[in-house]
């Protein structure tokens, strides 16, 4: 017969005994970002899909007062501090760049793409650690697009010296009010509007 444990008569039963789904970093931090501006006392809900194997998507924002619902797919990248050069240059250089790599889209799965880009906010260490929070050091910035939107920006990836298109691409900023496409296409770009701030009333006008 299969060996057996005795229980712990007695005992009582641990209050953390339900199941905990681990989010990645990207997509904890997307959530806590949603919620902000789609409340429950809205009427919004943020969904997770119950299996890290689900593939499209990975967040559905719903609305029950609507019953409609957005899906989400999250790309994730950690963002690069260059040294900035001491001479001025006609090439504009930032303090963050980020780095993704081209991915393929299955149409009709996400609703809307989301990229991510985790940044130092103190590369420098010009203020002392002491005085550093824990939450202070780092920051992220967040571009929303369209899934036709993501379809266009991938499809029209370009390298900047040969007529191929590119493999990766990468934006750099200062700042979360200004962000520039600093690879994938031959010349700069702006893509300001894709700020997070810059989309939330086109995700709700999605969802009435």
């Amino acid at each position: 017969m299969p060996a057996c444990h005795k229980p712990n008569v007695g005992s009582k039963p641990k209050k953390d005994m339900d199941p905990i789904l681990v989010l990645p970093f990207s997509e904890n931090m997307v959530v806590n970002e949603l919620e902000k501006k789609f409340p429950k006392k809205d009427g919004y809900s943020i969904l997770i899909p119950s299996t890290r194997q689900q593939k499209g998507f990975d967040l559905v924002v719903f609305n029950k007062k609507t019953n409609k619902c957005l899906t989400i797919q999250i790309k994730g990248s950690r963002t690069y501090n260059p040294t900035l050069p001491k001479r001025k240059s006609k090439k504009e250089k930032f303090k963050n760049y980020t780095w993704f790599n081209k991915f393929s889209i299955q149409k009709g799965l996400a609703d809307y793409y989301i990229l991510f880009g985790l940044f130092i906010t103190n590369p420098t260490n010009e203020i002392e650690s002491k005085r550093i929070k824990q939450t202070d050091w780092y920051d992220h910035i967040l571009l929303v697009f369209s899934e036709n939107e993501m379809i266009r920006f991938l499809g029209g990836l370009k390298q900047k010296r040969e007529d191929k298109s590119d493999t990766s691409f990468s934006f750099g900023f200062n700042d979360k009010k200004r962000v520039i496409q600093t690879r994938g296409s031959r010349e700069p770009i702006d893509f300001s509007d894709k700020i997070f701030s810059n989309r939330i009333t086109d995700l709700k006008d999605k969802l009435k």
